[in-house]
C-alpha cells in the first residue's frame, strides 16, 4: 500500500527511540539509477554526511539503511537550482537488500511523474509521509490546485500540514500517478505546497 514511501530518520540513531525528520521515496531512472527524492531543506538542515532511510511497511521489522552523501568526485547529492528539491543517488549494492526486505514494489519507475494537467485544474490527491517523530506513515488526503500561471513553481494542496509531512509523494487519486512532492513554507497552516513532478524529473535528467 505504501509504494515507494520512506521515512528519514535523524542521524544519531537509537534502536529504541527512531525519529522521523522527513519523508523521501524511491525513484528508478532508465532502469540505471535508483534515487531517494525528499526536500533540499530538510538534507541541508540535517548536515550532509549520511541520512538514515527506513522502508514503510507495517509487516516487517524496522530496517534501517544508512546512505552516504558523496560531496567529492563521485558526488551523489543533486539540489534543484530554484525548487526545494534533492536528490541522493543511491549505491547499487543496496538496491537488492532493500527490495528483499519489502513484499510490495518499493522503488518505481520514473514512469510514475505524472506530466499530463491542465492550467486551472483541480486533481483528488492524497500524499503519504511521515509526521515528525512517527514511524507509521499517514495518508492525508484533499484536492490539489494546480495555477493558472504557467510555470508557477509550487501548488497548493488543501492538507493538514505537520513536520516531518515534507518529501512526501502527492499521488493523484484516480490512477495513483505522482503528480509532485510536499514541501513547506513558514506561516502556513492548513495547506500544503506541492513541487510538481515534471521538476522532479529535471533534477533526475542532472548528472
Amino acid at each position: 500500500m505504501f509504494g515507494n514511501t520512506v521515512c528519514i530518520l535523524e542521524k544519531n540513531l537509537s534502536r529504541e527511540n527512531l525519529i522521523t525528520v522527513g519523508t523521501g521515496f524511491l525513484i528508478n531512472c532508465n532502469s540505471d539509477n535508483t534515487y531517494v527524492i525528499t526536500t533540499k531543506h530538510m538534507i541541508t538542515k540535517e548536515n550532509p554526511g549520511y541520512i538514515n532511510i527506513s522502508l514503510a511497511t507495517d509487516d516487517e521489522p524496522q530496517l534501517v539503511y544508512k546512505i552516504p552523501l558523496k560531496n567529492d568526485n563521485e558526488n551523489n547529492l543533486t539540489n534543484h537550482e530554484t525548487s526545494d528539491i534533492c536528490s541522493i543517488r543511491i549505491d547499487k549494492n543496496i538496491v537488492p537488500i532493500i527490495e528483499k526486505h519489502k513484499k510490495t514494489q518499493v522503488i518505481l519507475d520514473e514512469k510514475i511523474l505524472c506530466n499530463k494537467w491542465e492550467y486551472g485544474e483541480i486533481i483528488d490527491s492524497y500524499s503519504i509521509g511521515f509526521s515528525a517523530g512517527s514511524l507509521n506513515p499517514i495518508i492525508r488526503q484533499g484536492p490539489t490546485f494546480i495555477p493558472f500561471i504557467k510555470k508557477e513553481p509550487e501548488w497548493i494542496a488543501s492538507m493538514m500540514d505537520f513536520p516531518g509531512d515534507s518529501g512526501s509523494p502527492v499521488y493523484e487519486t484516480k490512477n495513483n500517478t505522482i503528480i509532485g512532492m510536499r514541501s513547506a513554507k513558514d506561516g502556513t497552516k492548513g495547506i500544503a505546497w506541492i513541487v510538481p513532478a515534471y521538476r522532479i524529473k529535471e533534477v533526475l535528467k542532472q548528472p
